[in-house]
C-alpha cells in the first residue's frame, strides 16, 4: 500500500468511525464536518483531542434531547456516542457475577457485544423487580475508577448516600409506574442536590428541586420513551447510503 493509499484509508476510516460510532447524527446520509481540520494531516490524526470532541458532541445531543422532552416529542432519536453512556452506566453498577474489575483500560475493551447484552438483561430484570435476590446497586466506590467515585467523602458515607439515592430513585419509578429509564435522571438530579448541600454552595430551594423531579417524570407519564433503533426501512436506506460512501469519499480525495 502506497503512502497516498495509507493516508486515504486513515481518513476514510476516521470519517466512518466518527459518523457511525463516536458522533453519529440523526440522519444516515449526513456527516458532520466540524472535525475535518483533524484530517488535513493524516499522519497527525492520533494527536487530535478526540475525547473532547466526543464529549462535546454528546453534551450537544443531551441538550437536544432535553429540548425534545420539553417539547413533548415522545420518541426522539438519540445522537452522540450513546455507547459511552452505556459503558459508563453498566460499569458503575454492580450486576453481581457479571461485575468486572477496573484493571484494564480503556474500559470499553472489556465490553463485548454478548457481555453487554447479559449485563443489560440482568439490570433490567433487577430494575423490574424480577430478581428477588438483590437490589439494583451502584458499584462500591473503592472498586470504581470513574470520576464520580473519586470525589472526596466528607463524612465517609458518600457511597452509602449515593446508594440510598439510587434505591430511592428506583423505588420512586416503581411507585409511580413509570419506565425505569427515569430512575437514572432522578438519581442525577437528587445526587446533584445533595452535592450542593455537602459543598456549602447555594442550595436550590426545595420547590425548585421538586420542580426538577416533576419535569423529569412528567414526560414519562405522557408516554415518552427512548428510541434506540431505527426501523427496517431506515435500516435499508442506511445500508444503501453506506454502500455509496466509499466511492464518494475516494472521489473527494
Amino acid at each position: 500500500m502506497s503512502k497516498q493509499e495509507e493516508d486515504a484509508f486513515r481518513v476514510a476510516f476516521d470519517v466512518f468511525a466518527v459518523s457511525t460510532l463516536l458522533s453519529p447524527s440523526a440522519k444516515h446520509d449526513y456527516a458532520s464536518i466540524d472535525y475535518w481540520n483533524a484530517l488535513e494531516d493524516p499522519s497527525s490524526i492520533s494527536k487530535y483531542d478526540w475525547s473532547e470532541f466526543v464529549m462535546t458532541r454528546l453534551l450537544d445531543a443531551v441538550t437536544k434531547l432535553k429540548q425534545d422532552v420539553s417539547s413533548s416529542i415522545k420518541s426522539p432519536i438519540i445522537t452522540g456516542c450513546s455507547l459511552f453512556l452505556q459503558v459508563l452506566y453498566l460499569d458503575s453498577i454492580d450486576p453481581d457475577v457479571l461485575s468486572m474489575k477496573h484493571n484494564s483500560f480503556p474500559r470499553i475493551r472489556d465490553f463485548s457485544y454478548d457481555r453487554m447484552r447479559l449485563m443489560i438483561a440482568a439490570e433490567q430484570n433487577c430494575a423490574r423487580g424480577n430478581d428477588n435476590t438483590r437490589d439494583c446497586k451502584i458499584r462500591d466506590a473503592v472498586d470504581c475508577r470513574y470520576h464520580w467515585a473519586a470525589q472526596p467523602e466528607r463524612d465517609g458515607s458518600r457511597s452509602g448516600c449515593l446508594l440510598a439515592i439510587w434505591e430511592s430513585s428506583v423505588a420512586m419509578a416503581h411507585l409511580l409506574k413509570i419506565p425505569m429509564e427515569a430512575a437514572g435522571s432522578l438519581f442525577i438530579a437528587a445526587a446533584d442536590f445533595q452535592d450542593q448541600i455537602n459543598s456549602g454552595l447555594r442550595v436550590s430551594e426545595p420547590i425548585e428541586f421538586m420542580s426538577v423531579l416533576v419535569s423529569i417524570m412528567l414526560p414519562y407519564t405522557n408516554g415518552f420513551n427512548y428510541q434506540f433503533s431505527i426501523d427496517d426501512d431506515d435500516n435499508k436506506a442506511a445500508e444503501a447510503g453506506l454502500a455509496k460512501f466509499p466511492s464518494t469519499l475516494s472521489n473527494g480525495l
